[in-house]
C-alpha cells in the first residue's frame, strides 16, 4: 500500500458492510473464500489491499461522491481480539496444527486403574512440583480427559488454578486446529502456544469431571515414598493378572455416560435457543429404522442455506450455534451439529435423507430447482458430456455430468465449465473446494438419466436452475425449461 490512498469502484452497500462481510468469513474459517471474494467484489483492488482488510489493518470507507477508499482501521480491536482467540494458541505438533485447549489439574481413583502398576489413589495439583518422576503415570491418566482420539497431550508449564502466582508442569490437551490464515504463523512450540492462550485455557481434571469427589478428604501421602514402596514391593502386579477386557468395558461405559450427559445438556440448550429465536420444530421422516424426528428449524434452515456457500444468501437465516465447529466431523458447519444433536441423530448416518432435506429447504426459501453446492461462478453455458471416469476429455465449454462429487472428479471439474453431480452434499470434495477454485457445482439426483451427451444447457448458480436449450435432436427431446 505504501501509505498512499487507493480508490476502488464498488457495486453497492457501505464500506463497513463489505469490510464486516469479508472479516466474518475469516472468523468462520473461510479466509480463502474471503480473499477470493474481495478480489472479485471490487474493480481495481489488488491482493495487498484485500490482505490488509482481512488482517485488520485497513477498512473500506465510502467518500462524499460514493467512491470507496482504503483507510487505516483504528477500530479493529474487537476483530483482532477474535482472530487472536481463534488462532493465537495454534502450534505445530508433529506436522499438524493444534490449539491449546485445556489443562488437566488432578487425577483421581476413577482413572487410577488406567495405569498398570501404581496404587496412588489421588494425584493433587500440589504434587505437580515433583511432576517428572511420575510423568508416564500422569500422561496415561490424562488420556481419560481427552474429548476425541485426535487430541494431543503435551507437558507444559502453566499457572496453578488454585494459586495463579505459581507456575507448575501440567498435561495440556491440544485440539486439532483449522487451517491458519496465511498471515498468521503458528507458535514455535506447544509451550509458546500455552503462554499466549493462558486467558482462554480451561481447567479439567478429576475434581471437575466428578464434582462429588472431595479432594480435601484424601489422606496425606508421601508420594516419593509411595512410589519407592511400589517399585520395591515383593508383590508386583503382573500383566497376566489384569482383566483388560473388563477394564476396557468399564472405560467404554464411563465414556458413553459422559457422552450422553453432554448430548442431553447440549440438546436442551439448542431447543431453548431455537424457541428463544422464534423458530419452531419441523417433523422429518428419516426412514423406517429411525422414524420421524422433531428437528429445530433454526439450525436446520441455517445449515441448509449455508450449504450453498453463498455469503449473501446465508444471511437469510439467523442462528447462533451452540455446538463448536467440527464436533461431528472436522470443520463441519456448527448448525449441522446443532440440529442433528437436538434430533437425536448425532451418531446416525442420515446423509441420503439430509441432503434431500437441504435441497427442499433451499427450494422453499430461495425458489431453487437444483441444489447448488458451489457457486464458483454465476452462470455457465456449454455442451453436456456424461463423465463416468475422471480422465474424460472436457474443456471450459463442457458441462460435465458426473456420478458423484468426490475427489476423483476434482481435476476434471477444474477443466470443465461447470459440473452437474448426481450425488454429494456440502461436505463433498467438490463442494468444499469448488468455491476456492471458481467451480460451479450443482446437484441433480436424476442427472445421469435426465441429461444426454450433446445437449446444450445453461446453469444459473444464483437462481439454482438448469435450462436445456431447444434444438437437441433426440427421441427424448427435453422441454426448454428449468430442470428440477
Amino acid at each position: 500500500m505504501g501509505g498512499q490512498a487507493q480508490t476502488i469502484k464498488f457495486r453497492s452497500a457501505s464500506g463497513a458492510f463489505y469490510t464486516d462481510h469479508l472479516r466474518s468469513m475469516v472468523l468462520s474459517h473461510r479466509w480463502r473464500q474471503a480473499f477470493s471474494d474481495g478480489l472479485e467484489m471490487f474493480v481495481g483492488i489488488d491482493e495487498a489491499a484485500v490482505w490488509s482488510i482481512l488482517k485488520g489493518e485497513m477498512r473500506l470507507q465510502e467518500d462524499a461522491v460514493g467512491d470507496m477508499d482504503m483507510v487505516a482501521d483504528e477500530d479493529a480491536a474487537d476483530y483482532l481480539e477474535q482472530l487472536d482467540y481463534m488462532y493465537g494458541g495454534v502450534c505445530d505438533i508433529d506436522g499438524r496444527l493444534y490449539r491449546a485447549a485445556r489443562i488437566v489439574t488432578d487425577y483421581g481413583p476413577t482413572d487410577h486403574r488406567l495405569t498398570l502398576r501404581s496404587n496412588l489413589n489421588f494425584i493433587p495439583e500440589s504434587f505437580h512440583d515433583d511432576f517428572m518422576p511420575i510423568r508416564d503415570e500422569v500422561m496415561i491418566r490424562a488420556k481419560l480427559y481427552k474429548q476425541t482420539d485426535a487430541d494431543a497431550l503435551v507437558v507444559c508449564r502453566a499457572p496453578s488454578e488454585r494459586d495463579p502466582g505459581k507456575v507448575r508442569p501440567f498435561v495440556v490437551i491440544f485440539e486439532p486446529a483449522p487451517d491458519l490464515p496465511l498471515w498468521i504463523l503458528p507458535k514455535r512450540s506447544p509451550q509458546e502456544a500455552v503462554n499466549t492462550s493462558l486467558g482462554r485455557l480451561s481447567y479439567t481434571g478429576h475434581a471437575k469431571e466428578f464434582p462429588s469427589f472431595d479432594p480435601n478428604r484424601k489422606r496425606p501421602v508421601d508420594f516419593g515414598a509411595e512410589l519407592e514402596r511400589v517399585r520395591t514391593s515383593k508383590r508386583m502386579v503382573t500383566t497376566a493378572e489384569i482383566d483388560f477386557a473388563r477394564l476396557a468395558e468399564e472405560q467404554q461405559a464411563e465414556a458413553a455416560e459422559r457422552h450422553r450427559a453432554m448430548v442431553d445438556e447440549r440438546t436442551a440448550l439448542i431447543l431453548q435457543r431455537n424457541a428463544d429465536m422464534g423458530y419452531g420444530l419441523r417433523t422429518v421422516d428419516f426412514g423406517p429404522e429411525l422414524g420421524t424426528r422433531e428437528v429445530p428449524e433454526g439450525p436446520l434452515m441455517k445449515w441448509a442455506v449455508d450449504t450453498l456457500r453463498i455469503e449473501e444468501q446465508t444471511g437469510l437465516i439467523e442462528w447462533t450455534p451452540v455446538s463448536p465447529v467440527g464436533v461431528k466431523m472436522n470443520y463441519d458447519n456448527a448448525a449441522h451439529t446443532d440440529w442433528r444433536t437436538a434430533a437425536g441423530l448425532l451418531d446416525e448416518d442420515v446423509s441420503s435423507v439430509e441432503w434431500e432435506l437441504a435441497e427442499r429447504i433451499q427450494r422453499e426459501l430461495l425458489g431453487f430447482e437444483v441444489h447448488v453446492l458451489s457457486q464458483g461462478r454465476d452462470f455457465a453455458t456449454g455442451t453436456v458430456k456424461i463423465c463416468l471416469k475422471p480422465d474424460e476429455e472436457v474443456d471450459e465449454n463442457t458441462i460435465a455430468v458426473v456420478p458423484n462429487a468426490g475427489v476423483r472428479f476434482f481435476e476434471l471439474a477444474l477443466r470443465a465449465g461447470a459440473v452437474i453431480t448426481a450425488e454429494g452434499g456440502a461436505m463433498s470434495h467438490l463442494a468444499i473446494n469448488g468455491l476456492d477454485h471458481g467451480i460451479l457445482v450443482v446437484r441433480d439426483p436424476d442427472a445421469m438419466e435426465t441429461y444426454e451427451d450433446g445437449m446444450t444447457v445453461t446453469i444459473d448458480g444464483a437462481r439454482g436452475t438448469i435450462r436445456v436449450h431447444p434444438g437437441f435432436d433426440s427421441a427424448d427431446d427435453p422441454a426448454d425449461a428449468p430442470r428440477p
